[in-house]
């Protein structure tokens, strides 16, 4: 429960009922005692300076019967961001994360990434609604993801997907935006993608230093609300 980094390895040991569960069980020890010393630090925010930022990510068909395992890490954030030569970050504090299966087989990488982005701003979403309640104040709610394919049919009047049934599910993380229930979204490379390890058993050397420092590098360039 203080442990993001172990989710997915929990995940996976849940799902296994034979001899393999104890094997994962040792892997996942080994890596619990190499990382001992991370924990979830929580920093002061101002209450009226605050944003939600949501990463999300898939690995498509990794896990048995051809499942793929989804990950989502919801950070609050300072609205001030810090700037250097190469970065953008802001401080931020951990709310909730999630790894888990994606409900149904999935025919191609570009649709895990969609179902796992939608259930993550779901998840944004129902956070924000305590965090007015909190508050009082109703915070900007940015999502990140990595697959740029996704991002830009989110730009576009046109959705151009392979699988039709798709285009719902697009149309529907349209409507966010839209509506404002999602401010903006925008991609973002796979080295600052803070939901890759919650989707795979990974070395995560980005996210260990971010939930050491509470420094969250994040992209700049959004996917604006659009009524196209």
């Amino acid at each position: 429960s203080t442990r993001p980094d172990l989710a997915c390895a929990c995940s996976e040991i849940a799902g296994t009922r034979t001899v393999k569960a104890l094997k994962l069980c040792n892997k996942a020890l080994a890596v619990a005692k190499q990382h001992k010393h991370t924990s979830l630090h929580y920093r002061y925010l101002n209450g009226e300076d605050q944003t939600l930022r949501i990463w999300s990510d898939a690995s498509w068909a990794n896990m048995p019967r051809l499942r793929s395992q989804q990950g989502a890490m919801l950070v609050m954030t300072s609205n001030k961001l810090l700037k250097n030569t190469t970065d953008t970050w802001c401080t931020g504090n951990v709310l909730h994360w999630k790894s888990s299966r994606i409900k149904r087989v999935v025919r191609s990488t570009f649709a895990a990434e969609l179902l796992s982005g939608l259930d993550a701003v779901d998840m944004g979403i129902y956070s924000r609604l305590f965090v007015q309640r909190w508050y009082n104040t109703r915070p900007a709610l940015y999502w990140y993801s990595d697959c740029a394919s996704l991002t830009s049919n989110l730009r576009t009047v046109n959705i151009h997907v392979a699988e039709k049934r798709l285009i719902l599910d697009v149309e529907a993380m349209k409507e966010h935006l839209e509506d404002k229930m999602l401010t903006s979204s925008a991609w973002c490379p796979t080295e600052i993608q803070y939901g890759d390890a919650l989707t795979k058993v990974m070395d995560a050397p980005v996210l260990y230093e971010a939930l050491k420092n509470g420094q969250w590098k994040v992209m700049t360039t959004l996917t604006k609300r659009t009524n196209k």
